[in-house]
This record gives structure tokens, sequence and C-alpha cells, in this order.
């Protein structure tokens, strides 16, 4: 005997309109960085974030984009080149000196 989907209970309902109505998203995530060192005779130290983003064109298919860029300025105290480790300055020193 068919059931009136009225009848059903109230959760197989909603799984019922959300497997209707399911979309499948994908989401590209990627991460990168990039490193440049280079000598300064300024001892500022600084830094600074950017975001931005954009979505799809009305009319075309949903997406969407958004975007982090952070820049540092930083001191270096040492480099070893045997470990490839870099150790920047402690914080409140700009190359052995307080700042």
């Amino acid at each position: 005997m068919a059931r009136n989907s009225a009848s059903w209970p109230a959760k197989t309902r909603a799984s019922r309109a959300v497997r209707e109505w399911a979309t499948v998203v994908t989401i590209v995530y990627s991460q990168a960085a990039l490193v440049r060192m280079a000598k300064s005779a300024s001892s500022k130290r600084e830094v600074s974030i950017t975001q931005s983003g954009s979505r799809a064109e009305l009319g075309q298919k949903p997406g969407g984009r958004a975007q982090q860029e952070v820049k540092a300025v930083a001191s270096i105290e040492k480099i070893d080149a045997a470990t490839k480790h870099v150790h920047p300055a402690r914080a409140g020193t700009h190359g052995g000196r307080p700042t």
C-alpha cells in the first residue's frame, strides 16, 4: 500500500527534501609561501595583510574566490646552511640590538 508523504515521520520527510534539493559543492584550497631575503639598511619591521575576493557573475554557475596575502618584513639573526634553518631575531631585537 502506497504511503502519502504527509504521513511519513518528520525526519523522513526532511531527509527526502534534502536529497531532492542537495547539490554538490567542490572546494579547491591551495596554500603557498614565497620568501625573499635581502639586506636592508632599515631596521623597520612591518606586517601587512590584504584580503580580496570575488563571486561568479549573475547567470553563471555559482562560484567564487577568496584570497589573503600576508607580507612581513623581519630581521634574521642567522642562517644555518647545514640544517637549512633560518633563525629570526628574537622579539624586541634587531640583529642583536634592542629596538
